[in-house]
């Protein structure tokens, strides 16, 4: 299935979606700008506290205990262009697809996250509706635009990971969010 992602419109697709940030798409729209701020503020204050995980020097993911932890930390990489860091929260699933698109377009995986840099983000890192099945979730976040999107997320060794939609469940029309 990975190997028609890389080969298909879709796969090309799901790439310019993840450059924007992140493997997102639209959230549904659920109400105006003051109670999203109001799903979001009460999202942020149901969160479990974070775990401490050992960090890099230079690193500042602290915690990979939940999705919205490791997106916050994401968009603060974002701003830092710090490289290392995102790699080590892209699932290995992305990390395998930027490395194939790579290959096609003599880049490396480096090169790739680079480009994120240059595409804008918001300036905070407001998110909201954080849900969690099972070894994947999603985390409703706002871009530089004011649109609510969704990220998607897989545990992967214990920790959150960013990640692509699960395609079994975008085919099967079961995903929520979408």
């Amino acid at each position: 299935m990975k190997r028609q992602l890389f080969n298909s419109a879709a796969g090309i697709a799901i790439a310019a979606a993840f450059f924007s940030f992140g493997c997102s798409t639209p959230a549904a729209n659920t109400g105006n700008q003051q109670s999203n701020k109001a799903n979001t503020v009460a999202n942020t204050a149901t969160t479990p506290a974070p775990t401490s995980t050992p960090a890099a020097p230079g690193n500042e993911l602290s915690s990979t205990s939940t999705p919205i932890d490791v997106y916050k930390a994401a968009h603060k990489m974002r701003q830092e262009k710090d490289v290392e860091g995102l790699k080590k929260i892209f699932a290995a699933e992305v990390i395998e697809f930027l490395t194939e698109i790579g290959k096609e377009e003599g880049r490396s995986v480096d090169d790739a996250i680079r480009e994120m840099f240059s595409s804008p983000q918001a300036e905070k890192a407001e998110v909201r509706n954080e849900k969690i099945t099972g070894d994947r979730a999603t985390v409703e976040y706002l871009d530089r635009d004011g649109s609510w999107k969704t990220m998607d997320f897989v545990k992967e060794g214990g920790a959150w990971k960013i990640s692509f939609p699960d395609m079994k469940l975008e085919a099967d029309g079961k995903s929520a969010n979408r």
